[in-house]
């Protein structure tokens, strides 16, 4: 996974990166290598839809989540995710429906200047050696990886549409009453 973590990078920065990634393709000799996607900037909607209508995979490598959006946006329009199984979304997600890398944890470091994180919280270490497995899966496994990504498509479409979630909420509220 390419690590970034800002997105204020400069011309000259943007440019180092990617060449850094020429590099790395070249130096894995692979000989049908994925398409790389390397995203600096914020996305509108359009934009983000169009991503989703291109890809075959979506992966998320994250530390920690919240809500899951990104992932969640990604089975909505039918592709599998290779995700952290830390987090939000990945505390209700059912069997199949996507590809859910391991990890361990280790406290939060180098984050004094944001108020809401404190060393005593944990982040997830993603398991670098299952995450290149499963990439290497949905990438030769087509029909896995559309089976998959059909099962997210269809568990986000039944429990997540505006009637689901209002049922949810109307429920919720009724008990509190």
């Amino acid at each position: 996974m390419i690590k970034t973590y800002r997105n204020d990078f400069s011309s000259k920065e943007r440019e180092a990166i990617r060449t850094d990634i020429r590099k790395w393709k070249k130096q894995l000799k692979a000989k049908d290598y994925p398409a790389v996607w390397l995203v600096l900037e914020d996305m509108t909607t359009g934009e983000i839809m169009r991503m989703h209508k291109g890809a075959d995979v979506f992966v998320s490598a994250h530390r920690g989540e919240g809500w899951g959006y990104p992932q969640m946006a990604a089975m909505a329009f039918g592709n599998p995710i290779i995700s952290t199984n830390f987090g939000g979304i990945h505390e209700y997600l059912p069997p199949r429906t996507g590809y859910l890398i391991d990890c361990k944890f280790s406290n939060i470091f180098n984050m004094e200047h944001i108020l809401w994180y404190h060393p005593e919280q944990m982040w997830a270490d993603v398991n670098t050696s299952a995450l290149g497995k499963a990439m290497i899966d949905a990438y030769q496994d087509r029909k896995k990886r559309e089976e998959i990504g059909s099962s997210g498509q269809n568990f986000v479409r039944k429990h997540f549409n505006y009637v689901a979630v209002g049922e949810q909420i109307r429920k919720l509220l009724n008990s509190k009453m």
